[in-house]
């Protein structure tokens, strides 16, 4: 009697280990999407960007202040919005709307290497994380050529807090 019960746990311990190895290899998990922001750079800050009725009328979802601690690369996406795209000046620091009182400008080389990346629906710049403190940047979106047409949006002017 003990040596069937041995062989019998001895028989599941067996199984279960040919499961777990076989499983896996028979039914591989899916891949990992691969985005800007999936697990590269730690530093690196992916901010969605949303077309939202207010009003009857279209307008850029607010976007909540980007607090950065180090360089790294920033990437907006549009969500949810079809219609839309990155123009060339889509993330514009040198021009951040507002007052100069409420919205300082940038210093010279603090985010570079800013576009639009393939597809139009990413726009990317690179932080330099140089100076310290906040810095406002104008959010400008195009709109496709489509049927019916796409309503332009005003732009937005959110932050970038270095600290």
């Amino acid at each position: 009697m003990r040596t069937n019960v041995f062989v019998a746990v001895g028989g599941l311990i067996v199984g279960i280990v040919i499961a777990l190895v076989l499983v896996p290899l028979l039914f591989p998990p899916p891949p990992i999407a691969k985005g800007p922001c999936s697990g590269g750079n730690p530093n690196d800050h992916c901010i969605d960007v949303m077309v939202i009725m207010v009003g009857g009328q279209p307008q850029i979802a607010l976007i909540a202040d980007e607090q950065m601690k180090a360089r790294g690369e920033i990437f907006w996406t549009i969500k949810n919005s079809p219609g839309y795209s990155w123009p060339a000046n889509g993330i514009d620091f040198a021009n951040p709307g507002g007052t100069p009182a409420t919205k300082p400008v940038a210093p010279a080389g603090e985010f570079t290497n800013c576009g639009p990346m393939p597809g139009n629906t990413t726009f990317k710049c690179h932080n330099g994380h140089g100076t310290i403190g906040s810095f406002g940047y104008k959010v400008t979106l195009a709109t496709l050529t489509t049927t019916p047409p796409t309503p332009p949006v005003p732009s937005l002017d959110p932050w970038i807090i270095n600290n």
